[in-house]
């Protein structure tokens, strides 16, 4: 027995043409003899493997299968019972098993599990956060956002709030209005930054090539007005998914920094750390060396301290995106990679950016002892140096030279947020960048740029400017002359100022108060940051 579906207008047709009694079809022990057109093909719910077997091996003189034929607008969660319920089912993608799991309630784990399989664990801890939970099920019925899903993405989700930031671009449709082919064609661009991108837009919306189930002309104009005004990305579970695996890979090395703890998320561990004293002027990293300080609030107070953690928090961050990120090498492969001298390196800078911003967390072991044994490997030019060695050779070079610093100034280049120049468009608009790219993206990865007022848009956004709204995706759009801050204020007990958000982690900044930042609250006179070397 073989069940599929038929469209209503086709059973008609058939069962007209061969006179056959309507009430016979639901005779189950004498089936009438159905006869379709050659060109008519059924879907198949149930005993694919049935037909497959039937085709390598057909049995002598069959002819006819018995079918038990179900509505074509049969509703999709019966569809997918049907499916489940058969015992050699053909195997679900993973987008249905996802729809199936988050529309049925109360399912044992063994239903979880069998449904699963081996990304149970990803599957679980996604339904079982409670944002995370809503925002995918807003997102699952636009059908056409889900083409290249797997149940294994969703280790790569730490947050809600660019899964939010989707549902907000796409609701504007009707769910099946969304289709995968336009989804794929207009994934990615960024209209406010690039003028290439907005007439491919108009293009494609006006010649009907974009959502061509969109037939009213006055709503087709509305979309497209939608897109053209969206600011920064237009984006997608595929973007997403791979915006994800980027930030998961950066967050490893701040969990080993903060001291994993299971009861607190990544956001609350590193914050738990801060003990900035309440009133002090926050640290604003300028390049890698030189740090600016802003006055938050001349009175202590508890929102501004709020504010100064939050401030702290985000330049925590882009210090993990400058020191983290494996960047692809190209297609040609024209760069050499990056890895493992900056991968170990990084580690370092990163602990002794973090310490001036007020964190005073430690890795397990010195960050900079890897980076003298794999320099006195390459001199050496063997695997047997002593470790007992290098660490001696470390503890003098350090006494000798404590802390220095590049007295240099500002970068000589300003950066370009979207450039007329082929060359210099990004190669990238979601992910990883390539090695000559983030090289580029690391001199101007700071607050005071990426939180800088955008330019008029050129004929292509560059590689600094997708990697500022994937950073805006995860942490919140925001200027340097108003930042909010989501954070909230917990007493330590020992009394001492300690702050951890209890905020979804990743969520978007919710408005507290503004904080004015204005440009000339900046000091003028640049000194060297004072502060406890990194040894003692």
């Amino acid at each position: 027995m073989i069940a599929v579906t038929i469209v209503s207008e086709t059973l008609v047709r058939a069962v007209s043409q061969h006179g056959i009694d309507v009430n016979t079809l639901y005779d189950p022990r004498t089936p009438p003899l159905l006869t379709l057109e050659q060109d008519i093909q059924l879907p198949c719910l149930q005993g694919r493997d049935l037909l497959e077997a039937a085709k390598r091996s057909p049995g002598f003189g069959e002819k006819w299968w018995v079918v038990r034929l179900y509505s074509a607008d049969i509703p999709a969660h019966l569809k997918r019972y049907l499916n489940e319920s058969y015992a050699v089912s053909y195997r679900s993608a993973d987008s249905e098993i996802l729809q199936s799991l988050w529309s049925q309630h109360n399912l044992s784990i063994m239903d979880w599990k069998a449904k699963t399989g081996s990304n149970y664990t990803y599957v679980r801890r996604a339904y079982e956060n409670r944002d995370l939970r809503h925002a995918i099920g807003a997102l699952l019925p636009y059908i056409g956002l889900w083409d290249s899903f797997t149940l294994r993405k969703l280790d790569y989700v730490i947050g809600s709030h660019s899964l939010e930031k989707i549902h907000k671009q796409w609701s504007i449709f009707e769910a099946p209005v969304v289709d995968p082919t336009s989804v794929g064609l207009i994934e990615g661009m960024m209209p406010s930054y690039s003028i290439n991108d907005q007439s491919q837009i108009r293009s494609l919306m006006d010649d009907g090539t974009l959502f061509p189930r969109l037939t009213n002309d006055s709503e087709r104009i509305t979309v497209r007005d939608h897109f053209l005004a969206v600011k920064g990305r237009i984006l997608s579970l595929r973007l997403f998914f791979s915006d994800a695996s980027l930030v998961k890979r950066i967050a490893q090395p701040l969990w080993q920094y903060s001291g994993k703890d299971s009861e607190r998320t990544l956001r609350q561990a590193l914050l738990g750390s801060w003990d900035q004293i309440p009133g002090d002027a926050v640290p604003v990293q300028d390049t890698e060396f030189y740090f600016d300080k802003i006055s938050v609030d001349r009175v202590v107070s508890e929102p501004g301290h709020r504010h100064a953690a939050w401030i702290s928090y985000l330049q925590l961050w882009m210090s993990a995106f400058r020191h983290f990120i494996d960047p692809r090498r190209g297609k040609e492969g024209k760069e050499p990679g990056v890895q493992p001298l900056l991968d170990i390196q990084g580690k370092a800078d990163f602990e002794s950016a973090a310490n001036k911003l007020g964190f005073n967390k430690r890795f397990p072991r010195s960050a900079r002892y890897p980076v003298f044994q794999y320099i006195s490997k390459t001199l050496t030019n063997s695997d047997s140096v002593e470790p007992e060695k290098v660490r001696n050779v470390r503890d003098r070079f350090v006494q000798t030279f404590p802390e220095f610093w590049d007295f240099s100034r500002s970068r000589e280049i300003s950066h370009e947020w979207s450039t007329d120049i082929d060359d210099k468009k990004s190669t990238f608009r979601a992910g990883r960048p390539e090695v000559e790219e983030f090289r580029k993206i690391r001199q101007y990865f700071y607050l005071k740029i990426v939180g800088n007022d955008d330019e008029s848009p050129k004929t292509y956004p560059t590689a600094i400017a997708v990697m500022r709204e994937i950073f805006f995706d995860f942490f919140g759009r925001f200027r340097l002359e108003s930042i909010s801050s989501p954070v909230e204020m917990e007493r330590h007990p020992t009394v001492s100022p300690s702050v951890y958000s209890v905020t979804t982690e990743l969520a978007e900044p919710t408005p507290l108060a503004a904080l004015e930042l204005a440009n000339s609250q900046l000091l003028t006179k640049r000194k060297p940051w004072k502060h406890k070397p990194w040894y003692q």
